[in-house]
């Protein structure tokens, strides 16, 4: 009787016991695999916003914060640092942000940012992105791109695009409505032990190096058709690559540049997942970033820039814009 109990329970076992672990087991190989994310902010900005500085400043500190899972983008509209490759992202207001492209139009707080970021990096990505830099010539450069999603799909419509930034431009004059001396009807009440309380005793048109300004997205702000295929397997990367690229006419050098590469979802208008390349993987460097405003020039001394707003600190061949007056040279 003992004995056709052991086998009873040995037949049970393999019947269910057994069974069901083969299934979970089988559920667990086909499950979807889910990445980190590196979460992108485009962000609305301009000169002439007098609010915008405080963009900037939540940029940095989310850059020194998390530099392994934050890509800053500053979409700059009619101003010097405008690109036209972006004209297509809107935005109802300035400073605004969009946040992975998942939530638009969000606003920036001194308070409260570093909670904000943390809940956009909590959502587990779809797909992993990664990607490698090959300079080719003077300023010309490839990028090679892994997209590897977490589960079999068909009838996709991602598409991949990169986004040339570079850091430390300028000086330019920015608009500063936290300013108590210029602007004492707008005064918002900055805590003093902020750093950012700064802005509050500068002047209302302040001289400012900028960082993660977007010189070019290309093709443009939804992405290459074709760049990932329509199926893709679970865990199997494909690769594509962009070749023959060019570093845009605004900018000189690779020195201060780093690279960003968003996966986007055509359907859902939503970033899925992106790469960061950084200064230091384009030029073996790590270029500081200039973050300072400019000190105000002595007095009796000669301001002098170009027709954009640079700063000069010698005389050019052409046009010249001295005190206030333009000089040809």
């Amino acid at each position: 009787m003992q004995r056709l109990f052991s086998l009873l329970i040995i037949w049970l076992s393999a019947c269910f016991g057994l069974t069901a672990f083969a299934e979970t087991a089988e559920d667990s190989d086909n499950a979807p695999i889910v990445y980190p994310r590196t979460v992108v902010y485009e962000k609305g900005t301009a000169t002439w916003c007098g609010y915008c500085p405080v963009g900037s400043y939540v940029f940095d500190k989310l850059s020194q914060h998390h530099p392994e899972q934050f890509i800053g983008i500053a979409v700059h509209s009619n101003d010097e640092m405008t690109t036209h490759t972006y004209n297509d992202l809107r935005f109802r207001a300035y400073p605004q942000v969009h946040i992975d492209r998942n939530v638009r139009n969000a606003s920036f707080y001194l308070e409260g940012f570093e909670e904000q970021f943390l809940t956009a990096a909590a959502r587990p990505a779809a797909a992993l992105v990664e990607a490698s830099f090959k300079r080719t010539d003077e300023r010309k450069f490839e990028l090679t791109v892994r997209t590897t999603y977490g589960k079999d799909a068909h009838n996709l419509d991602l598409r991949l695009a990169y986004v040339v930034l570079e850091d430390s431009v300028g000086p330019y004059l920015q608009a500063n409505y936290y300013s108590h001396k210029d602007f004492p009807q707008r005064t918002i009440a900055i805590d003093p032990s902020s750093e950012f309380y700064k802005w509050t005793q500068l002047p209302g048109r302040t001289r400012t190096y900028f960082n993660d300004v977007a010189r070019e997205i290309y093709p443009d702000a939804y992405g290459l058709p074709g760049s990932v295929p329509a199926t893709l397997q679970r865990g199997v990367p494909h690769t594509f690559v962009f070749t023959d690229c060019y570093l845009p006419s605004s900018i000189r050098s690779f020195k201060n540049v780093h690279i960003a590469v968003l996966l986007l979802d055509n359907r859902s208008g939503r970033i899925v997942n992106a790469a960061h390349l950084t200064n230091r993987t384009l030029t073996g460097v790590n270029a500081p970033r200039r973050t300072e405003v400019v000190p105000t020039q002595a007095a009796g001394a000669s301001r002098r820039y170009d027709l954009s707003g640079r700063a000069l600190h010698t005389p050019t061949r052409g046009l010249n814009i001295e005190n206030g007056q333009k000089v040809w040279r």
